[in-house]
């Protein structure tokens, strides 16, 4: 039996999409609908346009949404699945996932931080999720082409979970790699405004070692944003900071020193949160993982702090991987379908 998988890593900063193919990556911005600006002299912006249109109103979303927007508004609060723009950020999301205009999936797999990861966010979630959607969605602000998409089942796991899966699990969701599903593993998951902490000891959760903090990437964008009111004058929107930090410099400005500056106090910083919760552990620690777009941009700074441990770096899409994987292992399970993976599998 054919069964249908999605992975939703719906990250602070960017959702992280997987259906089939590659995974692909949308700002977690939206506003009301904007059009496509007209512009003869170039045909290309950087970046990417969509709209979308949810309960009978057009939006559009994505960093095209960012761009367009004087004041963009980041869906990133504490609690981002209580705002009300997740539902609709979701939902044109979850439109861009599939080109039929009908779509059962049997399986959606998403995260959530690993302190917030319990019975009440969990039911807050799959009310929003899990049930039929319809949307329509365009990539010009014209055309809009209609989605009705049915997701039977949500299933839920701490977000650092996928990036060990993506490790750990073939594209059939069997393991492949049995010395780090039998070890004690660290995984680091540096996200957009969160830091969660993962540790497992041969795939089972380690509670007192596991914790998620507001260390996220925005920190060193704070950072850089004070930078430029302290010494420039310059308040820029929240919003904006993404593009002009990948940009590297503001109105001739070169904004490369306060970048780096920034991004190695964020380093440190995190770096002094792993060595404290380890500190009486880390002669158990096997692997340290290293995950999400934050792990990207402080690479150079954590292997430096961590030359003498074991680590593995992985990239913003490995927890959406893994999710898409894990979900796959669960349909084929669900399903009766023998998998051969040793002892592990009645792990998870």
């Amino acid at each position: 039996m054919n069964f249908k998988v999605m992975a939703f890593d719906d990250g602070y900063g960017d959702n992280k999409l997987l259906s089939n193919g590659n995974p692909f990556l949308v700002p977690s911005f939206i506003t009301p609908f904007k059009p496509l600006p007209q512009n003869e002299f170039s045909s290309s912006s950087g970046f990417t346009y969509y709209a979308s249109s949810v309960e009978g109103k057009d939006y559009t979303f994505g960093d095209y949404a960012s761009f367009l927007d004087s004041n963009p508004q980041w869906v990133g609060g504490e609690n981002k699945h209580a705002d009300k723009r997740f539902p609709l950020l979701f939902k044109s999301c979850l439109g861009l996932m599939t080109n039929e205009e009908v779509c059962n999936v049997h399986k959606m797999v998403m995260g959530l931080p690993v302190n917030s990861h319990n019975i009440k966010r969990e039911d807050q979630l799959k009310n929003i999720v899990e049930g039929k959607h319809e949307m329509e969605i365009s990539f010009d602000g014209e055309v809009f082409f209609e989605r009705n998409v049915h997701i039977e089942e949500l299933i839920i796991k701490p977000q650092p979970f996928g990036s060990l899966c993506d490790v750990i699990l073939d594209s059939q969701g069997q393991i492949c790699n049995k010395q780090v599903a039998s070890g004690f593993n660290v995984i680091v998951d540096i996200g957009a405004r969160t830091l969660n902490i993962l540790t497992c000891h041969k795939l089972q959760t380690i509670d007192d070692l596991t914790l998620h903090t507001n260390d996220g990437i925005y920190t060193s964008y704070i950072d850089v944003g004070n930078y430029l009111k302290g010494e420039l004058g310059i308040t820029i929107p929240d919003g904006k900071l993404p593009s002009i930090i990948q940009s590297q410099q503001l109105n001739g400005y070169d904004l490369t020193p306060a970048i780096q500056a920034a991004n190695e106090n964020l380093a440190n910083n995190i770096a002094n949160i792993i060595n404290k919760t380890l500190i009486n552990s880390w002669g158990m620690v096997s692997t340290l993982i290293f995950t999400g777009g934050g792990a990207e941009v402080l690479k150079q700074y954590l292997m430096e702090d961590f030359k003498s441990k074991n680590t593995l770096f992985l990239n913003r899409f490995s927890t959406v991987r893994g999710f898409k994987k894990y979900g796959i292992r669960k349909a084929i399970q669900d399903n009766c379908i023998d998998v051969k993976v040793g002892n592990y599998d009645n792990r998870h």
